[in-house]
């Protein structure tokens, strides 16, 4: 990930707060915001990006007979609807080694959505957090939210589940590089920023997909 981004010298000389680390910062945070879309979304090799978990292979076949960094999916029965009894049995697609440390992944308005559900007995599957810092649950499972994931629709895959410390691997070197150049285009100075960072399914048994049937 990079970006080159000019301001001028005058600027720099005039103002009394420091723009660089100002510059800086906000360019830490565009980094992570478009490194974590890409952990999700990003197209691997051919595009110079890491692998998303959405982009990754997937298949309806059990553990042991796919491929070991191909995904497990299953599809809901209707195209713009998720029962209780869908998440439950998603739950269990995933094996016992994997659902000590597993989390839901999700965004906001799906999260809306799926806190609405109850079980046989009327009660909210969803729990809210009981102290400040932690998670909510679903199910008795920690949910991460992520506005990188998509919306619950015809087609689409809102709802991942697993554990992601063993399913998906990060690579990156720690930190954000800064060069400046102020000769290239004066008066502007050029700050120009990168960040090496890569990713990839690295254990397809640990994350397992529910995707919405196609209309």
């Amino acid at each position: 990930i990079y970006t080159n981004q000019p301001i001028t010298q005058k600027l720099l000389d005039l103002s009394s707060y420091n723009l660089g680390a100002w510059l800086e910062d906000k360019i830490s945070g565009k980094f992570a915001r478009k490194a974590g879309n890409a952990f999700i979304w990003g197209t691997g090799s051919p595009g110079g990006q890491p692998l998303g978990i959405l982009r990754s292979e997937r298949s309806t076949d059990p553990d042991g007979t796919r491929d070991f960094f191909t995904l497990q999916y299953k599809n809901t029965a209707s195209p713009t609807a998720i029962t209780t009894d869908e998440l439950i049995e998603f739950v269990y697609m995933l094996r016992a080694p994997y659902r000590g440390n597993a989390r839901w992944l999700m965004n906001t308005k799906t999260a809306g959505y799926i806190r609405k559900l109850r079980d046989g007995d009327d009660n909210l599957i969803w729990a809210n957090s009981l102290a400040d810092g932690q998670p909510d649950r679903l199910l008795g499972f920690p949910v991460e939210l992520d506005e990188e994931m998509p919306d619950v629709g015809s087609g689409t895959t809102p709802i991942a589940f697993g554990d992601f410390q063993q399913g998906y691997i990060v690579v990156e070197r720690p930190g954000v590089k800064v060069l400046l150049d102020p000769y290239t285009k004066k008066p502007w100075v050029l700050f120009y920023a990168y960040h090496r960072v890569g990713g990839q399914v690295q254990n397809g048994e640990a994350i397992k997909l529910l995707s919405m049937l196609p209309s």
